[in-house]
Parts: C-alpha cells; structure tokens; sequence
C-alpha cells in the first residue's frame, strides 16, 4: 500500500512543479498583466475619480450661557427653564432624522426646496454625510463625517448639516414652549373665571340675604302683630353666627351694604389671589423667547480643514491593482501553458 501511495504523492508534486513552471515561464505575460492593471488605476486615480475631501467633527451639549435668550422669561413665569442636555436630545434626534437629511442632499444638488428625492438618489448620495451615535465610553458626543470634492465645500457643507439641524431643533423648541405656555395661560384663565363667578354668585347670595334682614329688621320695628311670621323666619336663621349677626343688625346698617352691593359692578378687588395670578398671567404673555443666539450644540475641538482627499484611497487602488493584475497574469499564463501542453508532438 505505501509503495501504491509513493507515485501518487510523486506525481502531485510533479503537477504543482508543472504549474509553477507554467507561470514562471508566462512571467512576462504576468509583468505585463500588472503593469496594465497599475496604468489602469493610474488612468482612474488621476483622470476619471472625483477626489473626496473629508472632514470630521464631534459634537456635545451647549454650555448653559448659550440657552440664555431660549430660556427668557420662563422661570419668572413659573416654567422650568431648558437644560444643556434637554435641547441638545432634540438636536441630536433632528441631527439623525430623514428630513434633515433629505434637505440637506436637496441643498448640495441644488434641487429646489419642493423636489421631492427618491429612494436611489438618496442613496446614491448617502456618502456625503456620516453621522455617528455615541458609544458607551463617548456618551453625548455624536461623530460628523462629511465628503465634498473640496475642503471649502466640505466646511460649507458641514455648516449646513449643523444649520439645518439646529433650525429644525428650534422650532420644535419652540412650538413646546409655546404648547406649555398656552396651557399655563388657559389653566390661569380659567382658574380665574370660575373665581369671579363664584365671587358674582356669593354678592348675589348676600344680597338676597340683606334683603330679607332688612325686611325682618323693619318688621321688628313695628307693632307685635305685624312682625310674627318674619320673626318666625328669623329665629330659623338664627341658627348660625352668621345668621345671628345678619339678624341682630339695625334697618340702617342693612341698607347701606345693601346698596354698595347692589351697585358693585366688579367683584376682583375683593377675591382673593387674583391679583397674584394676573401678574402670572402677563408674565406668561411677556415670554418672548430669542433664537438668534441660542446655540443648541458645541463642537468639541477644533475643526480642521483637510489637507488631501480621503477616497480613493491611492495606496489601496494601487495594491488592489498590482494583485488583480498578478492574479490575471497567472491564470493566463497557466491556461496558455496547458493548451501547450495538450498539443500533439511534431
């Protein structure tokens, strides 16, 4: 059996020495198939391939100095003010969402505002921005690639992803704030109504009350005879401090608060807390927020222009090339040195 295996593993040495011989005899097929695939990437490097000009930055919540003008009148207002962390979240969702993204493809192709994209030319342009969530070691800083055939357009562009972000992220800021305030206002509205009916509704109480004192009072005045059944009534009411004070006063007393009721025409001077929630509410509608300055993000470091293009990346063109062509060179140097091979002897 050992002696069957011996020209076996003979004759597969005597293959692969065959085929190393094959290819170091197309050795100048090989050369030349390498030489061709390195002019072929020269050929695509330097005249076909736009080069890509990246550059990177990362961003972090704004100091709390920038939320300034965001954050006017509303803790005076008794509205919590935003926080670093709270506006930066929606800059980041807005920094992430498709509609920053399509508006800012529409903007570097120049597309009018109503284009509508579709799905291939969005992805078709997805290499121009890159935007990176944090890890658990980088919490809160959010990577940013952007590719442009410049280094001016590359910081142009990235200005306007970070614009485009920020306009969304302040108007959303905005319509909450306005949300929060308008229901402050109307809780504050209505609270206040239902104090001024109540307070219309207590004066009328009290004048029906009067009404009836007085005519209990003036009855008492009179013979015996005359007052029973009123003074019947009286001795009910009597039953509170309330009643026995009504019902001990003189006709005199009676009429004068009678009529300074009877003529009052607003009741807020004498409700209580109202005053105080009218100043709330014009606190509330003096809340004017300013967005000019407010910053919603900070870019952390220094934003560097690059210096060379990014892609295509030239040494990995090169070795891809020189492999491809050392690859071709030597599966045709090998086909031609078995179609010699197979040809019948002279």
């Amino acid at each position: 059996m050992q002696n069957n295996l011996t020209p076996q593993k003979q004759s597969d040495d005597l293959d692969l020495l065959q085929l190393i011989r094959m290819v170091w005899a197309g050795k100048r097929l090989v050369i030349a198939c390498v030489i061709v695939a390195l002019l072929i990437a020269a050929a695509y490097l330097f005249l076909l391939a736009q080069p890509r000009y990246a550059i990177r930055v990362y961003v972090t919540p704004p100091p709390a100095s920038s939320l300034e003008s965001l954050n006017r009148g509303r803790a005076t207002a008794g509205i919590a003010p935003y926080t670093p962390q709270q506006v930066f979240d929606v800059f980041s969702a807005r920094l992430l969402s498709d509609s920053v993204t399509q508006k800012f493809v529409r903007a570097t192709l120049k597309y009018p505002d109503s284009t509508q994209l579709s799905s291939s030319t969005l992805n078709a342009n997805a290499w121009r921005v890159e935007v990176v969530k944090p890890d658990a070691k980088r919490q809160n800083l959010y990577r940013i690639r952007i590719l442009a055939a410049s280094p001016e357009e590359a910081q142009r562009h990235l200005t306007l992803l970070l614009d485009l972000a920020q306009t969304e992220a302040l108007s959303s800021l905005l319509a909450q704030a306005h949300h929060a305030v308008s229901q402050r206002m109307n809780e504050l509205a209505s609270s206040m109504a239902i104090q001024r009916a109540v307070a219309l509704k207590q004066r009328q109480d009290r004048i029906a009350q009067l009404r009836e004192a007085l005519v209990i009072a003036e009855a008492s005045a009179q013979e015996p005879t005359q007052s029973s059944g009123h003074i019947a009534n009286a001795e009910a009411l009597n039953a509170t401090p309330e009643g026995r004070e009504l019902y001990s006063r003189n006709p005199q007393s009676l009429r004068a608060e009678l009529k300074v009721l009877e003529a009052r025409e607003n009741d807020d001077p004498f409700i209580r807390d109202l005053r105080e929630k009218e100043t709330r509410l014009s606190m509330l509608r003096a809340i004017d927020p300013a967005t000019d300055t407010a910053l919603l993000y900070d870019i952390d470091g220094e934003t560097l222009s690059p210096d060379s293009p990014e892609e295509p990346n030239q040494k990995r063109v090169f070795a891809l090339a020189l492999l491809l062509g050392a690859i071709v060179g030597a599966l045709w140097a090998l086909l031609l040195g078995l179609l010699r091979s197979q040809r019948p002897a002279p």
